[in-house]
């Protein structure tokens, strides 16, 4: 706004007070107003009072109006604005109506006002005419920026005291400059390492003080000097070259870290330094910064180090001579030579050792003398070698264990040898291979035998043919029988008693023939019990050829036989739910499917799916959600009879097989039940849950011959059954198949259609029903397809719920229809609640709350200008969910409604914990209420209901006359339906919005 006096009828003396006030801010502010205050001085000084004369006045103005870079404020006597020029709202962010009359205070930060700076610099400037204030100012929008202020007291000739002059310029800018050169020039000066800046010419700009220690020059005698002079002469024809390349090509090979070179200081003395040079940019020039590092220390401990490593080198040589010597000497010993310590450490042993063990030398060296004996022999092997250690000599007996697990018999011998006081053993090891060779052998197969974990038996052939002559242990454990109990009696009578005897006579033919025979039988314990086993039974020669014996090994196969049955039921049988799975299925459905070509009654087969189970899974978790899996299985399994399959074939999808399906009613009853059985609150989780289902059926022979066509039909009619609500069921028809490929048409349109800007917002409108006022619009979504025309929700939400595009095509919704109300409101027309429906996959988002709010605040709507409404079924697969869901949304502001109240499953328990605002009756019970009287009780009830909740009615699809008396006769507060108002464009709405202020304006004058 133009700058104007202080008030238009303020005499002379005000207005020449405050120019001259003005004057002096500026003077004080910057020597640019320098001219233009003496010239408003020389200007209205010299009138004097004379008369008033407008030409000085508008001179003024325009001045300082034109000034943009400075805040100029008036201010009276108290403190308050009285009025600025263009600068100070630039400044601030304040519009003159936001700003004039009101305290100056309002322009400080809280922190300023609760220390009473304003009142201090007002009163400052009254004591001593003038005040200067330097700091953090608060502009509208909440930022702040720092000021350099002058406020200049105004008095007239007087003195008494007519207001303020008060001039600011932002010095943000200039503040970051200075804070930001401090903190650079205080890392400089307090860096331990010296900073060299030269320039592309190689002259000294930046020297600091770690430099002047390290080189012992001042800043005085350096900066200006060529680089060179602080390096020997031997380096500076390579540094001028480096430079050269750096001048004539923009670019430097000298760019790196660790860089060791020599340095020469004032004294004319060098030192060894690492250099790290970096390239920078300033004010358009090039310029290399250095950072120097004076390693005369590091290169000194080098040199020590170097030279301590040499004699070290020297003394290891010595050694290695003398070790050589002594290797070759005990690599001489044919026997296997060792030499360890009194910790069992291997110091030296010769090379047969390791060829004998098969270790290598690193290995040897790790480990300890008892490692190369077997557990059992370790005591004996120990025993000795305390021997050595108590009397200095000992010999013992004992296998010796290579690393291939090979034992080898060995005769060693061992000696005490104490060095530096410390006993240590050294010892041959004789190889006795051929005098045990056969002995260890018999050893080695008896306790094989013995260790087998399969039973083993050795059966006469002789005199008294089948007797027992040996059982090892594992065929004891395996019968429960001792040596006294088995040994002596015959081996079928103890083995088979419990066998049919066709299966022994594989077994009995082999005490004839002599023939190997292996068969799989069951085997009674002694307690009576069983055990499936493998028996393999193989004849034995005596020395003389003849079959004297037979060997019989049985193993124990219980554990793999159960295994295997195990798997036969994993392969036909679902894990979690114990129902049959796909396998099982479809064999049951072919031995269906050919008992009905015999009996000429048809099969159903019939495709369940749970609704919306995919939200229980995202919300509750998988172990909830198995949980609800296995009661659903329970319960259809309730509802069958002993000849139907139910299958569980993935996911939430069940399939029943129903046998002798007498015809559709049956199965439409039975279908009927299964509905009912399922929608029963389910408990799992410590969570009340409500599920449905929808199912397809398709019927043996009439809808196919073969199970794929069967199944395919089904899952046809199970989507059908979905479109229409879901908790209900179809039967397939050949006309299903057309509207599934133009479901698939629609699916594929859809996807595009956002980007294509195919989808449109109509609006319409919500009625007070005892005003008669518009109080509130719903938002409806269309699709105007460019071939199919326009297409309703009802066909194309069911597709986007169940493919998921419900979450991008809901936020688009939520996003323009805040955006639309947004609009209506900044035309100046009433406030209004738009209501936006949530879809089940919206509601269940975890990001849903956060989403609303960003949405909100993009358009820059008042959350309560927004209402979301959730459909009752929605709301109630799981309530404990829904109740903190909805906490957090009314949280926001929002307002939220129960839409299609009356036809889910609430309990009036949740209904009292959920924070809603608004009970949307379903147009289900409007439809026919005037004709209905259930649905005219149920509309009255939902009425009272909300209201004694203290919550708002609405009545959607409110179509005629009848309808509307109805509701307004039992207090309904909204409503809403093409005789109230058609849904519409909205331009429409805005026009519709203006008849109605204008005929409430015409109203209001009557």
């Amino acid at each position: 706004m133009p700058l104007r006096s202080p008030d238009q009828s303020t005499s002379r003396h005000k207005r020449i007070a405050y120019k001259l006030g003005l004057a002096r801010c500026l003077r004080g502010m910057a020597s640019v107003f320098e001219r233009a205050a003496e010239h408003i001085t020389s200007a209205d000084q010299s009138d004097g009072l004379q008369a008033e004369r407008r030409e000085p006045d508008e001179r003024f103005e325009w001045l300082v109006q034109g000034i943009s870079e400075y805040a100029i404020i008036w201010l009276d006597a108290e403190g308050r604005i009285a009025t600025w020029n263009a600068g100070a709202e630039r400044l601030s962010g304040f519009s003159p109506e936001d700003i004039l009359q009101q305290p100056w205070r309002r322009l400080f930060t809280k922190t300023d006002i609760e220390a009473g700076l304003p009142e201090q610099l007002l009163d400052q400037a009254g004591r001593e005419h003038s005040a200067v204030f330097e700091g953090w100012r608060k502009r509208m929008d909440g930022t702040q920026f720092w000021a350099r202020t002058s406020i200049t007291a105004l008095r007239d000739g007087s003195g008494v005291l007519l207001g303020f002059a008060q001039v600011t310029q932002d010095f943000t800018a200039s503040k970051h400059a200075g804070d930001e050169h401090i903190l650079l020039r205080s890392i400089l000066n307090t860096a331990l390492d010296p900073i060299i800046v030269i320039d592309e010419r190689g002259t000294i700009e930046t020297f600091n003080p770690a430099a002047e220690r390290s080189f012992g020059y001042t800043p005085t005698e350096i900066i200006g000097q060529n680089i060179s002079s602080l390096m020997p002469e031997s380096h500076r024809d390579q540094h001028n070259w480096y430079l050269k390349q750096f001048i004539e090509t923009g670019r430097t090979q000298t760019s790196a870290k660790g860089i060791e070179a020599s340095a020469l200081r004032k004294d004319g003395t060098e030192f060894p330094a690492e250099f790290g040079i970096s390239e920078m940019t300033v004010d358009g020039r090039r310029k290399l910064t250095g950072v120097v590092r004076d390693i005369s220390e590091r290169k000194r401990n080098e040199a020590a180090i170097e030279a301590r490593n040499q004699e070290l080198a020297q003394a290891i040589h010595r050694l290695q001579e003398e070790k050589t010597l002594s290797e070759r000497m005990i690599n001489s010993i044919p026997s296997i030579f060792y030499f360890y310590d009194s910790k069992g450490r291997f110091l030296r042993w010769n090379r047969p050792f390791e060829e004998v063990t098969g270790y290598s030398a690193d290995e040897v060296a790790r480990s300890h003398p008892l490692d190369y004996f077997v557990p059992e022999e370790r005591a004996r092997v120990t025993a000795a070698i305390q021997k050595v250690q108590d009397t200095g000599h000992a010999t013992v007996e004992a296998s010796f264990r290579t690393k291939s697990g090979e034992l080898i018999p060995y005769w060693f011998t061992g000696a005490r040898i104490l060095i530096d006081g410390e006993p240590h053993l050294a010892g041959i090891g004789v190889n006795v291979s051929d005098r045990l060779k056969t002995e260890q052998a018999l050893r080695l197969r008896n306790r094989a035998i013995e260790a087998s974990p399969n039973g083993i038996a050795l059966i006469s052939l002789g005199i008294e043919p089948g007797n027992i002559g040996y059982v090892n242990p594992a065929l004891r454990q395996m019968l429960r029988l001792n040596d006294a109990e088995l040994v002596g009696q015959n081996w079928a009578a103890v083995l088979f008693t419990n066998e049919e005897p066709e299966r022994l006579s594989s077994l009995y033919r082999i005490l004839n023939t002599g023939e190997e025979v292996h068969v799989t039988l069951r085997l009674m314990r002694s307690d009576g019990s069983e055990f499936w086993s493998d028996l393999y039974a193989a004849p034995v020669e005596n020395d003389k050829g003849e079959y004297s014996h037979l060997v019989a090994v049985v193993v124990d196969i219980t554990e793999t036989k159960r295994y295997e049955e195990a798997l036969e039921k994993r392969a036909n049988f679902d894990e979690l739910t114990g129902l049959a799975n796909r396998n099982l299925l479809m064999d049951r459905l072919q031995v269906a499917m050919e008992r009905s070509r015999r009996s000429h009654q048809a099969v159903a087969l019939m495709l369940i799916d749970l609704d919306n189970f995919k939200y229980i899974n995202d919300t509750l978790g998988h172990g909830v959600g198995d949980q609800v899996l296995q009661q659903a299985a329970l319960r259809l399994q309730s509802c069958l009879r002993a000849q139907d399959t139910v299958a569980r074939i993935g996911g939430d999808e069940f399939v029943i097989v129903v046998s002798e399906a007498v015809d559709k009613a049956f199965v439409a009853a039975l279908m009927g039940r299964i509905l009912t059985t399922i929608a029963l609150p389910i408990l799992a989780g410590n969570r009340e849950l409500q599920l449905t289902c929808s199912i397809g059926v398709s019927l043996f022979p009439e809808n196919g011959e073969d199970p794929d066509t069967l199944y395919k039909h089904a899952d046809i009619a199970m989507y059908q059954a979905k479109a229409h609500g879901r908790n209900n069921f179809w039967f397939f028809t050949e006309d299903l198949n057309l509207r599934l490929n133009e479901r698939v048409q629609l699916e594929h349109s859809l996807r595009e259609a956002v980007t294509r800007q195919q989808l449109a917002l109509l609006y319409q409108p919500q009625i007070d029903l005892q005003t008669n006022r518009i109080v509130g619009v719903e938002a409806l979504l269309r699709w105007q397809h460019p071939d199919l025309g326009l297409i309703e929700p009802d066909r194309f939400i069911p597709i986007a719920e169940d493919t998921g595009l419900i979450i991008g095509i809901g936020d688009w919704v939520l996003k323009q229809a805040t955006r639309q109300n947004k609009l209506w409101q900044s035309m100046g027309l009433a406030p209004l609640t738009i209501a936006v429906n949530l879809s089940a996959r919206q509601f269940a988002e975890a990001n849903l709350v956060p989403q609303v709010a960003t949405v909100l605040k993009a358009a820059g709507l008042e959350p309560k200008y927004l209402c979301l409404e959730i459909t009752e079924s929605h709301v109630m697969q799981d309530a404990e969910l829904a109740v903190h869901t909805l906490h957090q949304l009314k949280a926001l502001g929002v307002m939220l409604s129960i839409d299609d109240f009356g036809t889910g499953y609430s309990s009036l328990s949740y209904l009292k914990k959920f924070p809603v605002d608004e009970l949307k009756i379903d147009r289900s019970f409007v439809r026919d209420l005037h004709v209905d009287a259930d649905d005219a009780v149920i509309s009255q009830a939902i009425i009272s209901l909300g209201h004694s909740l203290n919550i708002r009615v609405i009545a959607e699809g409110v179509e005629h006359a009848e309808q509307l008396t109805f509701l307004k006769s039992q207090g309904c507060d909204h409503g809403q339906g093409f005789f109230l108002g058609r849904p519409m464009s909205a331009e429409a709405f805005e026009v519709l919005l203006r008849e109605a202020a204008s005929d409430q304006s015409s109203d209001s004058r009557q």
